[in-house]
């Protein structure tokens, strides 16, 4: 039995219209994280930044708060996806389940790293990645549903449908390549239009943001979000499907997904 690649595909668009509340208390985590993450750097001294001396303290803080905001949002994904009636706390938990999901994370943002130092040819590796990798697809999802590193399962329940996993990559890349895209060039634009460039900013020291630039920040993250769970919700609807679907698996007992769907606004 394959999966629908466009019903999955658009798993995270589903999940943020029928877990709105959920969906903004993602977004307020992301926030206080983000100006954590400013706290850490706001330290950074100006001549090891002119000597171009790398922070490593402040920059090893910012690393360690983004990967601990990144463990905890794709475990309130999966959890809303494969445990939608779990709903406490917006599905947003520290613990176990976020600490599996943070040397994965890590393994990603090592590659994520590697293939951003490999420009111009950034777009090869990320394009390798999907091909060579798509068979792993389902490694966190079902690491995150079992709650134990069961890299066996997740690799004997993808068997057979290795085009199904690359297709929906593929897909889910195009997405997320297009959604940045438009996200970079509006960016572009509005800093443009406003005569204001936020690197230098930040370098001149100076701490008072005008308004525009403020809305125009938080709107970027609220769109950040909603992509973040636009890419992350794929894997865990394939998952579930490929679980539904294998009469010799043990199964975890997943609602369907119209028998889980909440109305809009309940989430």
């Amino acid at each position: 039995m394959r999966f629908s690649l466009v019903k999955t595909a658009f798993a995270g668009f589903r999940l943020i219209a029928a877990r709105q509340w959920s969906f903004l208390a993602w977004f307020g985590l992301v926030m206080v994280a983000i100006a954590l993450v400013f706290v850490a750097a706001a330290p950074l001294p100006r001549a090891s930044v002119a000597a171009d001396r790398p922070p490593w303290g402040p920059m090893a803080a910012a690393l360690v708060i983004l990967t601990v905001l990144a463990a905890v949002l794709v475990c309130a994904v999966y959890r809303a996806e494969l445990r939608p009636d779990d709903r406490r706390f917006a599905y947003l938990r520290l613990g176990a389940d976020e600490a599996r999901m943070v040397p994965l994370l890590g393994a990603g943002m090592l590659v994520l790293l590697l293939g951003s130092r490999a420009a111009p040819w950034g777009w090869a590796v990320a394009l390798s990645v999907i091909v060579l990798g798509s068979r792993a697809t389902l490694v966190a999802p079902a690491i995150f549903a079992r709650k134990r590193f069961d890299l066996a399962f997740a690799w004997r329940i993808a068997e057979g449908r290795y085009r199904a996993l690359l297709g929906l990559n593929l897909i889910t890349w195009i997405i997320y390549a297009t959604s940045m895209l438009v996200l970079q060039m509006a960016w572009r634009a509005f800093m443009s239009a406003s005569h204001r460039d936020l690197l230098a900013m930040v370098q001149s020291g100076e701490r008072l943001m005008t308004a525009q630039l403020a809305v125009a920040c938080i709107l970027w993250m609220l769109l950040y979000t909603a992509l973040f769970v636009v890419v992350v919700a794929p894997a865990a609807a394939a998952y579930r499907a490929c679980l539904m679907s294998a009469p010799t698996s043990p199964q975890e007992n997943f609602p369907a997904p119209e028998a889980s769907a909440t109305p809009a606004g309940q989430g």
